[in-house]
């Protein structure tokens, strides 16, 4: 999860600047993260059904190999557009299909490493467990960014040239180190839903069709579609707002993002360990967070103010996201959490399909737009779970 998560960020914060060196519009980058979100948002669910069928180990590896041999091919493409070779349409088509083979692949990760975390986690611990490896992934996001930054000055290829190298060394780590068989998650005593920490049911068989895992996939979801267009955007922030080179609107994007996602590690890694809070109060808390620094990064005026509106994202984030995660996959009966587990895990990939489009379209109108939607969103989810959780009968 940390070299995949380093991959990810690292990407969805150089692309804005790689697009552009390349000749491509805001909304043909968006497309390439969209596009490959759909895939990704399929694989997941595919992948965990598959896992089950498998074994774990292997789609982890399965997964980790095609991070790695995708993330070339795509580097390649990109590498033919930065020298001329490929141009308008073709380059475009060429990385839709390339990011659309690995995301194929890499979607067996998510999935096989949340699946392998309940499986030895008891119920009284997974939303702790599952926000240490939420906060792998969060570390992951701190260091993509710093990575970028700090290799991009070898050129705007530079820092995906490493990630390949990382990932294949994680691959490696994973196959000689983890373990030949996982546990399997042990079947619930009584007929009744397994239900996550700090829950009490409430007609949950009626909730939602009878899922009360849905309500959280889908805020998960609305999570990193609010975080797809904050990515989306800050790289065209910079160089439009600040005057910034494509570089150096690279470097400022990767600090901005390593901010928030520094802030989050610390949350999920120290602070949701220790914070006595029910799961209803860890969202609310979270989600506004989230909001505040969302209309503080809409209005700022200066580069210090949109770090620390990145850093008030981190704090929601990482409150919000593995709260949401571990409710999701521990809900409801065990058929249930078994599907809830890819759809969770497929989560991210949901946000970034209409995440980078919405933001695309509003962008042109006024910079600070998809700040000021991703707000509007989580601004429902809020009330949600403020005061409209009896509607929807979700526990």
């Amino acid at each position: 999860m940390l070299s995949t998560a380093i991959g990810q960020s690292l990407v969805i914060t150089l692309l804005p600047s790689l697009g552009r060196a390349a000749g491509l519009s805001e909304i043909q980058v968006a497309s390439i993260l969209s596009s490959s979100s759909v895939v990704f948002a399929l694989g997941a669910s595919l992948w965990s059904v598959m896992g089950e069928r498998w074994g774990r180990r292997r789609v982890l590896l399965i997964g980790m190999a095609g991070y790695s041999l995708g993330t070339l091919l795509f580097s390649s493409v990109f590498y033919l557009g930065l020298s001329g070779e490929l141009m308008g349409i073709k380059l475009l088509l060429a990385l839709l299909l390339a990011r659309a083979l690995q995301s194929s692949v890499m979607s067996a990760t998510p999935p096989a490493v949340l699946g392998m975390t309940l499986a030895i986690s008891a119920a009284d611990q997974r939303v702790q467990n599952v926000s240490r490896v939420t906060a792998a992934n969060t570390l992951g996001q701190v260091l993509g960014p710093t990575l970028g930054g700090v290799l991009v000055v070898f050129g705007l290829l530079a820092p995906l040239y490493a990630i390949i190298t990382l990932t294949a060394l994680a691959w490696c780590v994973l196959y000689w180190k983890l373990p030949q068989q996982v546990p399997a998650q042990p079947a619930p005593t009584q007929a009744q839903p397994v239900l996550p920490l700090n829950t009490t049911p409430l007609h949950s068989t009626n909730s939602l069709r009878g899922n009360p895992g849905l309500v959280y996939i889908i805020t998960a979801a609305a999570l990193f579609c609010a975080i797809a267009m904050v990515y989306q955007s800050l790289g065209f922030y910079f160089m439009d707002l600040l005057g910034k080179t494509p570089q150096q609107a690279a470097q400022s994007a990767g600090f901005a993002a390593m901010t928030t996602a520094l802030v989050s590690f610390v949350v999920q890694f120290v602070l949701i360990q220790r914070l006595p809070l029910t799961r209803q109060q860890l969202l609310i808390s979270g989600l506004t967070a989230w909001v505040m620094g969302l209309l503080l990064l809409a209005f700022a005026n200066g580069e210090e103010v949109i770090y620390l509106a990145m850093a008030l994202i981190g704090l929601g984030m990482g409150l919000s996201y593995p709260t949401a995660t571990a409710a999701a996959a521990s809900s409801g009966t065990q058929q249930q959490q078994s599907r809830n587990t890819g759809l969770v895990s497929a989560a991210p990939a949901l946000g970034f399909i209409l995440g980078p489009l919405l933001a695309a379209l509003v962008y042109p109108l006024q910079p600070h737009y998809p700040f000021v939607s991703a707000a509007l969103l989580l601004s429902g989810f809020l009330l949600l779970y403020g005061g409209w959780r009896k509607l929807f009968r979700c526990p």
